[in-house]
């Protein structure tokens, strides 16, 4: 038999902490390397890994006779790290949606709005086309991501993240010309 399920048996039968901690010690490298190549990063990894070993507390009972414990830890740090990607992907996607109204509620400021309104063309135009073309369907006819998106021939949330990129950009060829401002402002003032 596996050591490693000996000591997984001794854990269930005796609640032994020392046998759970010996089992951990012995796979954590498997389960962190696995966690770092799927994830890429060290803090989604250590959070995959907390996951597992807490699973693994909880279902080493129920696991079937036969089973080899890497084998099982393998397959479901995948399945952890996997789901940690959609969890993640799907917050960053309403932390940008929510960041993406209030630009579009935000007041727009007219005193930032005069500054840059003498230099918008000269920035516009020194933007690359596929960026000036996202700013300008989005901020100076003012429609919604989704439609950009659309006459772009890419996803909104492509949309979105590229008209971020561009009033980077803007904020960045502004800043040169001695015009300090948020990403946040330039598009509130672009919405005037």
């Amino acid at each position: 038999m596996d050591p490693s399920r000996e000591l997984l048996a001794r854990f269930v039968s005796d609640g032994s902490e020392e046998a759970f901690r010996e089992v951990v010690s012995r796979h954590v490298n498997l389960v962190y390397g696995v966690a770092m190549r799927r994830t890429g990063g060290e803090e989604a990894a250590r959070e995959v890994v907390q996951v597992v070993f807490a699973d693994l507390a909880r279902k080493a009972g129920s696991l079937p006779r036969g089973t080899i414990l890497s084998g099982w830890l393998y397959r479901h740090t995948g399945y952890v790290a996997a789901k940690w990607i959609r969890s993640e992907t799907r917050r960053r996607r309403r932390e940008l949606a929510a960041a993406m109204e209030q630009e579009r509620h935000a007041a727009p400021d007219p005193v930032l709005w005069d500054q840059v309104a003498p230099l918008l063309d000269e920035v516009l135009e020194k933007l690359p086309e596929e960026d000036r073309d996202a700013v300008v369907l989005r901020y100076l006819e003012g429609r919604g991501l989704r439609e950009v998106g659309g006459v772009l021939g890419i996803s909104e949330d492509a949309a979105r993240m590229r008209i971020s990129r561009a009033l980077e950009k803007l904020r960045q060829a502004l800043t040169k010309r001695g015009i300090s401002t948020t990403g946040m402002a330039l598009g509130g003032a672009l919405l005037l």
